[in-house]
């Protein structure tokens, strides 16, 4: 696997990511970019809520947590998908727009979700190899100043992408 991950160039993988992303909402509707979005902050702060109490934990095998990362992403994508399908439920439409502007809540809100992405990857579930990223954007996007500004990123998404 590690010789796959050499042929790669580093920071490609996320240029992809950021590229389908902005496809998806063009051609699909930004209702779901809006929906995996809105419902990252409810679903992370279950997910460490879940893992930091002592009973819900005891429910699981001994180092159920702690092994392999594929537990961890595992449960949280099942709680993930749990807040989605809520707040998709909860958003009834889709502003319509055209032209440049939609291209522009496309693009942006991609970029909010690879954003929050990055925060999920280093700070909640500790996968710093997902991305092929290089190594000075990993310390960047693993400090706590790099945390606060990829958040920033994705509510100013949020914002850009929801006016009227």
């Amino acid at each position: 696997m590690s010789n796959i991950l050499s042929v790669i160039p580093e920071n490609l993988t996320l240029g992809i990511v950021i590229v389908v992303m902005t496809l998806l909402a063009f051609f699909k509707g930004r209702k779901i970019l809006y929906s995996l979005m809105l419902s990252f902050f409810p679903a992370v702060m279950m997910y460490q809520a879940f893992t930091h109490w002592g009973i819900f934990v005891d429910a699981f095998p001994k180092g159920f947590f702690e092994g392999s990362s594929t537990n961890r992403v595992g449960f949280f994508l099942v709680v993930y998908i749990f807040m989605f399908y809520i707040i998709q439920r909860l958003i009834g439409y889709e502003i319509s727009r055209r032209g440049l502007h939609k291209i522009l809540d496309s693009v942006f809100l991609s970029l909010g979700l690879v954003a929050e992405s990055l925060v999920l990857i280093f700070q909640t579930l500790g996968l710093p190899d997902f991305y092929h990223l290089s190594s000075s954007v990993e310390v960047f996007v693993a400090s706590a100043a790099g945390t606060v500004i990829m958040l920033i990123v994705a509510v100013f998404a949020l914002m850009y992408s929801s006016r009227a």
